[in-house]
């Protein structure tokens, strides 16, 4: 971290003669050399209220872009004082010299510097519409001007602009970050990395090994990676070949461990990210100026050792004095737990896990530090899991331990053999039907209330537990260094406390859960209005209701309640809709429950192991519904549920 005059640093810039200047939120300007401050300018009255970005042209003249009601929003500082550009009304969010020497500025339109005129004039981009705002600029090996604004990406192509948005392959019209070289432009969009190559777009989020979140900043290193900005920090992943679709590798984060005073990347847009010709990276932030050097970054070749620490069937524990655990018979349902002993890999290790030969290959687990199994017939097996560093250094051999579960009576080759025999022996055959349909029965109600707890389970297991997992991890770091350094325990801490904000807000969704049973006071409308308001915090649903109202059991009623909410999670986690409806119909012979979105679509054929859709059509079987979804790119999602007269009385 380098120490700066006054405040938060808002832009930094290098010029073509090398001069590195930075900005502060308090309009202070200074200029550093060895990573020093040698010269700063203000504050000064003319300067806007709020710096935000700066840019030193060939001719040495200092461009100054900042907010303000009561300020100049663009100025020229030379010869030792500023000079108000006419026509720069509106906040300024970035600034760029083409290499033609044109001065462009980004506020809630693009302009350009005329300089015969002296003053700056909007440039026409071809489109009726807003813009929105314009957060960057680039330019590419092939001489073209590329603009991202709130509406997508702009290149200037001749003349003329050609505006690229979701629909040529974006994930996100907001285009906040831009990097060009030579043969790419890499975008920083509001749902990841996206990159433009051979004449086409390819995306990059959380399917191809990417945050699901905006990149507020990008650059690429000299040997082969990209660094970035996202609301989590600054991180880096290893730059794709031209022709992969995917990151082979996890991002890795840098943040208070790794000497960054954070938080960095947490706002901002455009020149709050820079590679200088040094080759390092600068970064300005809420809390001063940071420089890193790749360079010196050392790869890690020594992967994390990894440890099975639990192992627990059906809910009991099972002790791992060996690696050899046989198991009496039963349900079938496990749970894994392992971690690293590589204490300073412990925030950054991902893991990788396999049940042989439950598993076809292996599950990528990431951070997890858990496996959970359900319903795992009786056999041998034989569980392995290893790590890797955040240099995607993995262990070798892992650890490993061998499951033996042992088949109920009713599993075994005697049991068999005597349902051979009753069938020769029809008065034994007819006693033991009798008794195979009782045990039928048992097993079916079993069932269901079994898949409630297991889905519950997963519900807890996969929010509170890896919450506090975390919690744990960071707490004992944190508790490690305080004797050291209490400024990064507490950043630590602070750490700790968002995963379990995280973790209770994941917790009180589970708890919605459980209370379907206040579906016995109120009627479905009620219900679903109440699930309405629960999940519109940040996308408006509405429940419109047709026909004549009717009670139903509260058995169907439950059911359909679960699919509206599995649905519309699916929507707000995937789709990117701006509303949702649930429209739902009283007909005499039926009652239809349907969840519509706007959002991007998808393919309704679920991926195996998909438990979304296949869920949803598991649950509308129970009650004799039919389950239809309709969706297109780009059109939006339609999740109908029909119950037929007959299937209320079977609900």
């Amino acid at each position: 971290s380098v120490g700066m005059p006054a405040g938060a640093t808002t832009a930094v810039h290098e010029a073509n003669d090398g001069k590195l200047w930075a900005a502060t939120r308090q309009g202070v300007i200074a200029r550093l050399e060895q990573d020093r401050v040698v010269e700063t300018i203000g504050p000064d009255a003319r300067l806007p209220d709020l710096l935000t970005a700066l840019w030193q042209d060939r001719t040495g003249r200092l461009w100054i872009g900042g907010n303000g009601p009561e300020s100049d929003h663009v100025l020229r500082f030379e010869a030792g004082r500023s000079l108000a550009v006419k026509g720069g009304g509106g906040d300024v969010r970035t600034l760029y010299e083409d290499r033609q020497g044109t001065i462009w500025v980004g506020t809630s339109v693009l302009s350009r510097y005329e300089p015969e005129r002296d003053r700056l004039v909007r440039a026409n981009l071809g489109i009726k519409q807003p813009i929105g705002a314009v957060f960057a600029m680039a330019e590419t090996g092939d001489g073209a001007l590329w603009v991202g604004t709130r509406a997508g990406v702009f290149r200037r192509e001749g003349p003329a602009w050609r505006l690229f948005t979701q629909t040529d392959g974006l994930l996100d019209n907001a285009v906040l970050a831009l990097h060009g070289d030579a043969q790419e432009l890499w975008l920083g969009t509001g749902r990841g990395l996206a990159r433009w190559r051979d004449g086409r777009f390819t995306s990059f989020a959380k399917n191809e090994g990417l945050w699901n979140e905006p990149v507020l900043g990008v650059v690429a290193d000299g040997a082969g990676y990209l660094w970035a900005c996202s609301p989590r920090g600054l991180f880096r992943v290893k730059r794709p070949s031209p022709h992969e679709r995917r990151f082979e590798t996890a991002p890795v984060p840098f943040g208070a461990s790794d000497g960054l005073r954070a938080p960095f990347c947490a706002e901002g847009h455009g020149q709050r990210l820079m590679r200088a010709r040094d080759g390092r990276l600068w970064l300005a932030a809420a809390q001063g100026l940071a420089v890193v050097d790749p360079a010196r970054l050392t790869r890690k070749t020594t992967a994390p050792t990894v440890v099975v620490e639990r192992i627990a069937v059906d809910g009991r524990p099972f002790p791992l004095a060996t690696r050899q655990v046989s198991i009496p018979p039963g349900r079938g349902d496990l749970e894994i737990e392992y971690t690293t002993t590589t204490l300073s890999a412990a925030e950054k290790a991902r893991f990788r896990y396999r049940l042989h030969p439950f598993d076809q290959g292996w599950v990528e687990a990431g951070p997890r530090r858990s496996a959970y199994y359900t319903q795992v017939p009786p056999g041998a097996y034989r569980f392995q899991v290893n790590a890797a560093n955040d240099d995607g250094v993995w262990e070798g051999a892992g650890a490993a331990v061998s499951l033996d579960l042992a088949p109920r009576f009713t599993q075994t080759g005697i049991f068999r053999a005597g349902i051979v025999v009753s069938i020769v022996l029809p008065l034994f055959g007819v006693a033991w039907g009798a008794h195979r349909w009782r045990l039928k029965r048992a097993e079916l109600d079993h069932a269901v209330r079994a898949e409630e707890r297991l889905r519950i389970a997963r519900d807890l297991h996969d929010t509170l537990a890896q919450a506090f997992t975390g919690i744990v991890i960071m707490l004992e770091t944190a508790s490690s260094r305080l004797g050291a350094s209490g400024g990064q325990a507490l950043t630590v801490i602070d750490k700790a406390k968002e995963l379990a904000r995280s973790g209770l807000a994941e917790a009180r969704r589970a708890v919605w859960d459980l209370r379907l049973r206040a579906l016995e006071k109120v009627d479905l409308p009620a219900a679903l209005t109440d699930l309405a308001r629960r999940q519109g915090v940040e996308v408006p649903i509405a429940v419109e209701v047709q026909g004549t109202l009717r009670p139903l059991p509260a058995a169907g009623q439950a059911v359909l309640l679960r699919i509206a909410q599995e649905a519309i999670t699916n929507a707000l986690r995937h789709a990117r809709p701006s509303r949702i409806t649930i429209e739902v119909l009283f007909e005499p012979d039926k009652v239809s429950v349907a969840v519509r979105d706007d959002g991007v679509g998808f393919t309704a054929d679920a991926p195996p192991g998909h438990f979304g859709l296949a869920g949803m059509r598991e649950r509308a079987s129970e009650i004799g519904a039919t389950l239809t979804v309709d969706s297109r790119p780009g059109q939006g999602t339609r999740v109908s549920v029909v119950v037929p007269a007959r299937g209320d009385r079977a609900a």
